[in-house]
């Protein structure tokens, strides 16, 4: 069950009502994409060890598949009120390519160090700098002299600037399981993680997500609880026009890599 305390930077002040966001000009050489998935059910709930998919908002090159990140994708969740099962939440990784914005920034912005990126299950996937950079999912770029960081998954903005691979041992090691950038729901609407909450909600609870038509992820507190990830179904608690949330069913959950 995915469980975790921000590490980075700029995912940190998640935890407290802050995080990032990124603006800026398009880059002109972005890297390419690949967006696996890392469950073995397709969006309909059909078994395919090898299918391949997309994001909700655009059109991604074929993908890859890989082994689920956790115990959360083997057991199986009824829907309320209904004795069949619920189609399994896929569980998929995304990546820039040309179809995203990237926003050429001409300094470093990661002053040396680094964080495992809480926004994915892979190592050398890495957060840095300061929260107003954006960096919340960064890889090097193959030259070994730039570097390339997800500032807004659900939005597909990136950023691009000059970098010095870091030394692995001065990466500091993320501290729980892994969250999304952003999921979408079972009935087409995407929800990503928020910059900041400021906002009132029902029974004085959290909001570290919001969707695509202004409804909002609800959480007790920390951001890690707005899903229950427990079952090969995900649920959340879901809430429209801040009235009472309604568990909903997430059709995938989307994080940073390769």
């Amino acid at each position: 069950m995915y469980r975790t305390a921000i590490t980075s930077c700029a995912a940190a002040l998640l935890l407290i009502g802050t995080s990032a966001c990124g603006s800026g000009e398009d880059s002109g050489d972005p890297p390419s994409v690949k967006e696996t998935s890392r469950t073995s059910t397709t969006e309909g709930g059909e078994s395919d060890a090898a299918s391949s998919t997309t994001e909700p908002s655009s059109s991604s090159p074929a993908s890859t598949t890989t082994a689920p990140p956790s115990s959360s994708t083997t057991a199986s969740e009824t829907e309320d009120g209904g004795g069949d099962a619920a189609p399994a939440t896929q569980v998929v990784n995304v990546w820039v390519d040309d179809s995203w914005k990237v926003e050429e920034v001409d300094e470093d912005v990661c002053g040396g160090s680094a964080y495992q990126s809480q926004f994915s299950t892979q190592d050398d996937v890495y957060t840095c700098g300061a929260t107003a950079a954006s960096a919340l999912a960064c890889l090097d770029d193959v030259s070994g002299e730039t570097a390339t960081c997800i500032a807004n998954g659900q939005d597909r903005i990136a950023i691009h600037f000059p970098h010095e691979p870091i030394d692995p041992s001065k990466v500091t090691e993320r501290e729980a399981d892994a969250i999304p950038l952003y999921v979408e729901l079972a009935d087409g609407t995407t929800c990503g993680v928020l910059s900041h909450d400021q906002a009132q909600h029902w029974d004085n609870m959290f909001s570290w997500y919001g969707c695509s038509d202004d409804s909002e992820l609800l959480t007790k507190e920390k951001i890690a609880d707005t899903f229950d990830d427990g079952e090969q179904a995900w649920t959340v608690e879901r809430s429209t026009n801040k009235g009472k949330p309604v568990e909903t069913l997430v059709a995938k959950a989307v994080f940073a890599g390769k």
